[in-house]
């Protein structure tokens, strides 16, 4: 969810601040990890660590508490011995073992960065001299050194990042068009979990209403829908009546209007935010709706899709079940609304059936085998596409296999720990530009 990058030593900034500052400014200048003559130094380090920051630091992530120390202090509840920092700090550290893992495979596989990737990176520097620094690298260099870098430093970053993504072309092709079936289905099928659930809403939707308190019918086109089997709403000389629409009011016996309730369909009233407004069942309500779920549980077999696939269609009240008949396709880290259900899933095996409570209502789930290829299947484009038919796991599934083939590798970097001792997450700034 995140993202990171190498090199030279950061004068500027010790120049300008006082003498003291010399030693450790040049200590952060020095190589701290090295494989076979390819290198990286403390200040590439720094503006990892920096861009996580940075990213940790936005209202998607943990918002401003990243920015003080006490959130990096604090222990994460997975182990409850690991605190941000630490956790963060070799998360970026494991990263830039790989990022020194791949200059080098680059460099193995004798590649080298187009003139057309080398100018556009140019251009890159000079827009954020002209930009961020009005026109002066030692006024850029000056906001860089919060992030132990400098205008090189950056550049190489660029460089790195670029090679990278020249290897990752070489070795599996433009969009991981080298990779075969094979893999691809493996990965799908290690990854991926298939699911259809009947889900009970523990809540009612407020409909709008009318002066009666009776809920308001709409055709597609937003007019209001009435029941032409009914009367015609007449004035004092007979003449029919028109709603606001021009369209003729039809109503009941009692003068309340007549909607038309079949094909006609209800709008959720909306609050001062423009959210829907919904309200808690009652406590008859839940008893009866927690009935229902253990009728549905007790008509379910395990490992029998036939049966759930009726009990979806009798009783489910989600209507994505609908639009994706064919079932939903999730990994860990899909952003579901229903993290829950998430949870249980990764849990399940195949065919089991689970009834899970989340903050929108009861889901009886049902974990899928999940069917070969379904990836590439047209109805599960959803899941699997983007906008441009690429498939939305390509770059995990390959870094996930760049990674496996660098893994020999960075197990020969030799690092000098002292180095980078007290360079973590809690030292550095939030990086959010660059």
């Amino acid at each position: 969810m995140k993202k990171i990058a190498k090199r030279v030593l950061l004068i500027t900034m010790c120049c300008i601040l006082l003498i003291p500052c010399l030693a450790g400014c040049a200590q952060k200048g020095k190589t701290f990890m090295e494989l076979d003559g390819e290198k990286m130094s403390v200040n590439t380090y720094m503006l990892f660590l920096s861009r996580v920051k940075g990213t940790l630091a936005s209202s998607a992530n943990f918002g401003a508490s990243a920015l003080r120390d006490s959130f990096w202090d604090t222990v994460m509840s997975s182990d409850g011995v690991t605190t941000y920092n630490d956790h963060y700090t070799q998360m970026v550290l494991d990263s830039a073992k790989t990022y020194l893992a791949a200059s080098y495979l680059f460099e193995k596989e004798g590649l080298k960065l187009d003139d057309a990737t080398k100018k556009e990176i140019e251009s890159a520097m000079d827009t954020l001299v002209s930009s961020d620094g009005e026109g002066s690298k030692t006024a850029l260099n000056s906001k860089l050194a919060e992030f132990g870098a400098n205008y090189a430093v950056l550049k190489d970053a660029y460089e790195i990042e670029a090679k990278i993504a020249a290897l990752n072309e070489h070795l599996y092709g433009e969009n991981g068009s080298k990779i075969s079936a094979n893999v691809i289905e493996e990965y799908y099928q290690n990854t991926y979990v298939k699911f259809k659930h009947v889900f009970l809403y523990t809540y009612a939707i407020i409909y709008e209403t009318d002066d009666n308190g009776d809920e308001i019918y709409y055709t597609s086109d937003g007019r209001i829908a009435y029941d032409t089997d009914r009367n015609q709403k007449t004035d004092a000389n007979g003449d029919p009546v028109k709603d606001k629409n021009g369209d003729i009011i039809y109503v009941k016996r009692d003068g309340s209007i007549a909607y038309d309730t079949e094909s006609g369909e209800r709008k959720a009233a909306l609050d001062d935010k423009g959210y829907a407004m919904t309200r808690e069942y009652t406590t008859d309500e839940l008893r009866e709706l927690s009935d229902m779920a253990q009728i549905i549980m007790e008509s379910a077999v395990e490992g029998d899709e036939k049966i759930f696939d009726s009990l979806v269609e009798k009783y489910n009240e989600d209507a994505g079940m609908d639009e994706y008949s064919g079932g939903y396709y999730l990994t860990k880290d899909t952003a579901y609304d229903s993290p829950e259900v998430l949870e249980a899933l990764f849990e399940m095996s195949e065919g089991e059936i689970r009834q899970v409570r989340s903050d929108y209502g009861i889901h009886i789930v049902m974990k899928y085998k999940l069917d070969e290829g379904g990836y590439a299947k047209s109805g599960n484009a959803a899941f699997f596409v983007d906008s441009d038919g690429n498939y939305l796991f390509m770059n995990d599934l390959q870094t996930q296999l760049l990674g496996a083939r660098l893994s020999s590798y960075v197990a020969q970097i030799e690092i000098k720990e002292e180095l980078i001792e007290g360079v973590d997450m809690k030292s550095v700034g939030a990086n959010y530009n660059y």
